[in-house]
């Protein structure tokens, strides 16, 4: 299904008018290829990160700022807003609660308009004190909750790339992503990441769970990806 930049049909006509195109992914080369766009005239670039943002980062900060010891913490980092999958991510949280119920969910990122009717149903939770809600945030916040995340989950269709994948593996965190999106080109499955289908709260929950109950495999996840 198209998503993102690839639901208006213009941004298929500029790119054909162009002379050339820069893509994040092989996964959107592929798509504008299957879209009539001509492979010789797409290139592939990929995205990085600054690692100095992360490399003198403290690991306890976060935490401490919101009284959290050993509580697991599951944190969604992104602009706050219905595509980016976080009605499933809060969904996905009731089963996590029932066998983690000192677990915490972060939702850190740019709030806009549709960030309110999320934010009314956060605040309608039964168990909204363990939402932590953080409204636009500095890059030093940002590497702090990363570090401060047992898991970090952005099950979101509209990604081209998903920086935030890169900055939660700087961070040595598994990271969760949505199939059928440019995320297959960016996490492994089974291996840095799990792989879920988009809206999906029982997939995103089970996968949620495995990482919690395994710690080994949380850490083997993340320093694969910090690797990659």
């Amino acid at each position: 299904t198209l998503s993102g930049w690839a639901e208006k049909r213009i941004n298929f006509e500029i790119m054909n008018i162009a002379d050339g195109v820069i893509v994040f992914t092989e996964f959107e080369k592929s798509f504008l290829i299957n879209n009539g766009m001509p492979a010789n005239k797409i290139a592939v670039c990929g995205a990085g990160v600054d690692i100095d943002s992360f490399e003198h980062n403290d690991d306890e900060a976060f935490r401490k700022r919101h009284s959290l010891k050993d509580e697991p913490v599951i944190a969604f980092v992104g602009r706050i807003h219905k595509p980016k999958g976080i009605s499933t991510l809060i969904q996905s949280m009731d089963a996590v609660w029932r066998l983690f119920p000192s677990a915490r969910l972060v939702i850190a990122g740019l709030t806009v308009k549709a960030s309110q009717e999320i934010k009314e149903g956060v605040d309608s939770l039964e168990q909204k004190d363990k939402v932590i809600w953080i409204d636009n945030f500095s890059e030093e916040e940002k590497a702090q909750v990363f570090s401060g995340c047992d898991v970090f989950a952005l099950p979101s269709r509209v990604e081209s790339f998903g920086i935030v994948y890169l900055e939660a593996w700087m961070c040595n965190k598994p990271v969760i992503g949505c199939l059928g999106t440019a995320a297959e080109a960016v996490i492994d499955h089974g291996k840095d990441g799990f792989l879920v289908e988009y809206g999906n709260a029982g997939q995103l929950s089970k996968a949620i769970i495995t990482l919690l109950q395994d710690k080994e495999m949380r850490d083997s996840f993340g320093s694969r990806g910090r690797e990659k």
